[in-house]
């Protein structure tokens, strides 16, 4: 049976709404309730109404060949003045004649509603029509259990067996002669006619309540609830079950790590990933798998792919951490940033060797609440304490040269040299230590100042206006230049400064011609251009260019080969200090340039 949560929902006034109403005591229960019930019992729902009507809800995880649907029967529709609930039917043994059985009432409308008090069963009833001797009565029953199972002789007539123990302990019907449950039936002249009108006993096998009471009985069981644990349910999976969820599960695995390890937004983008590799999987096994999900499987959601980050991220830290512990020589590189949301972070990294290799990796993003040496140094000091680091094997600590960082005395360095790490030793970055060796070189040489700030201006000309860079784009296409952004030129990496010099002198031409269209424009930026035209149309200017390119060339291979995790100062690249001899000669021409203007 399908059932339209979303009609459902409306028509109770919101979602909000429907889980405030669902969650009082005596508040009616719906169709979503019994399907949830299909489901978390992985068995098929009958519900069977006073009314002789029958319908049933499936369950899309059942293995129709074990699993036996659960009976309910529904009352309340024929007779407004009873209260309606389903009631579980369960089998429970007891005597011919007294039954005691509550019913389990699920489905409430009214909590303040009154139960009608049970009928006792009574064999006392001697009203009916034609009368027969217990030996005649035994012989018509014979005869009609052929037909009627149910039937069971007794004194003065027959009994229905399920219905006088079903109903001996829970209300009939008002318009309910009681006859088969309470009184004994003995019209044995309407007892073989071929319509429900002249057969008494085809039309009690047909009512809704016999058709409840015997749906109680041959289920067999009894309807409990019962916590099912996940082992439980594994345990009674099938091998081949077992295998093929879990290489369904292993496909989104598949998906969220692909998402983790290109950087791309996990929470918005592994359903619909999910989605396209199930329509694109020629065997139809994930989309099969999905469709055969419970409705409340949430294998597709952000939820799921977050908790699959989680675990991957305490896979990968476990397995790093072990490898660091097992080593002899360890060294902890830490260093400070403020991220997007303007919050202070550290980064944590461990370089170790293994196996006679150096190996750098990352480990760990704590936010900082505070960036004195105090709270750092507290911060590091949890992490190292709680991956169960070797503190007797850490022999570095590599940081930058901040005085909080780098202080001698109350610097991060110095006290967790005093309070935990005795042995190591504070190294400041060497890459770093080249960055800022650069930075004041081009501080004290004017022309360079100039031109790195003259980088920058024309990084801004041409970003800020999209029509400006499609033109500068286009007449690098007619003059067939290299194809390359301008960068901006920064103090703390020296890299981006290579790479300005660089996109400058490969598209020196394009960009003068550009500048020269704005500027004979008369735009409102046409003063701009012509300032930034005369700067780069100056011959001293376009000589530093090219000088300074073949300077920063071998520095910025330099600085890469500091940044290399398997590094070690001892061997540097031999072809780093050739590049670095070559260039000497244009450092004079630069001090010359700089002595003359």
């Amino acid at each position: 049976m399908g059932i339209d949560v979303n009609a459902l929902v409306e028509n109770t006034g919101g979602f909000e709404t429907y889980l405030n109403n669902m969650s009082k005591a005596g508040w009616w229960g719906d169709g979503v309730t019994l399907a949830a019930a299909a489901c978390l019992y992985q068995r098929p729902i009958i519900v069977i109404s006073d009314n002789n009507s029958k319908f049933n809800i499936d369950s899309p995880n059942a293995d129709a060949s074990t699993s036996k649907p659960i009976l309910l029967g529904y009352t309340g529709t024929l007779d407004s003045q009873l209260k309606n609930h389903y009631i579980a039917l369960t089998k429970k043994t007891s005597s011919a004649t007294t039954v005691e059985s509550e019913p389990i009432c699920i489905d409430d409308n009214s909590s303040n509603s009154e139960k009608k008090p049970n009928k006792q069963v009574s064999h006392v009833s001697k009203k009916d029509s034609m009368q027969l001797s217990k030996s005649s009565t035994v012989k018509f029953v014979a005869k009609r259990k052929v037909d009627f199972p149910w039937l069971v002789a007794v004194e003065d007539g027959a009994f229905c067996s399920y219905c006088s123990k079903f109903y001996c302990g829970r209300p009939l019907h008002s318009n309910h002669s009681e006859v088969f449950v309470t009184k004994p039936f003995n019209n044995w002249n309407k007892s073989t006619g071929a319509n429900i009108k002249n057969n008494k006993l085809l039309k009690h096998h047909q009512s809704a309540q016999h058709l409840a009471a015997s749906a109680f009985f041959k289920d067999g069981q009894q309807m409990s609830v019962r916590q099912r644990t996940v082992y439980s349910l594994v345990k009674k999976q099938s091998h081949e079950e077992q295998v093929f969820q879990l290489e369904r599960l292993t496909d989104f695995a598949d998906t969220a790590f692909y998402l983790f390890k290109n950087e791309i937004a996990h929470t918005t983008h592994f359903d619909s990933l999910l989605t396209l590799i199930a329509r694109l999987d020629g065997s139809n096994q994930i989309s099969n798998f999905m469709n055969a999900s419970p409705a409340n499987a949430t294998y597709d959601s952000k939820a799921t792919s977050t908790e699959l980050l989680t675990a991957v991220s305490q896979w990968l830290t476990s397995n790093i951490l072990d490898r660091v512990r097992s080593s002899q020589f360890i060294a902890i590189l830490a260093d400070e940033s403020t991220d997007i949301r303007t919050r202070n972070e550290l980064s944590l990294c461990f370089r170790f060797v293994e196996n006679g290799v150096a190996i750098e990796t990352f480990t760990r993003l704590e936010q900082l609440q505070s960036t004195d040496a105090a709270s750092i140094k507290d911060v590091i000091k949890t992490i190292l304490l709680n991956a169960k680091i070797p503190l007797e094997r850490v022999y570095w600590m590599a940081f930058d040269g901040g005085a909080n960082m780098s202080g001698r005395h109350n610097g991060v360095q110095a006290k967790m040299k005093s309070e935990l790490l005795p042995n190591a030793h504070y190294i400041h970055c060497r890459s770093h230590l080249l960055n800022l060796a650069l930075a004041n070189v081009a501080r004290n040489i004017k022309p360079l100042h100039s031109i790195f700030s003259s980088f920058n201006s024309l990084w801004t000309f041409f970003h800020n206006s999209p029509l400006r860079h499609n033109k500068l784009v286009e007449v690098r296409k007619v003059l067939d230049d290299p194809v390359l952004e301008l960068v901006r030129a920064g103090d703390t990496r020296w890299t981006s400064n290579y790479r300005a010099v660089r996109a400058v002198r490969a598209s020196l031409e394009s960009i003068v011609i550009t500048l020269q269209d704005v500027h004979a424009a008369a735009g409102d930026l046409s003063s701009e251009a012509g300032g930034l035209l005369l700067t780069f149309q100056d011959q001293t200017c376009i000589l530093l260019i090219y000088a300074t390119e073949q300077i920063l060339q071998p520095i910025y291979i330099l600085t890469l080969a500091l940044q290399s995790p398997k590094l070690s100062l001892a061997d540097l690249p031999e072809k780093v200090c050739d590049k670095f001899k070559s260039c000497l000669k244009f450092v004079y021409i630069i001090l010359i340039l700089a002595d003359n203007r």
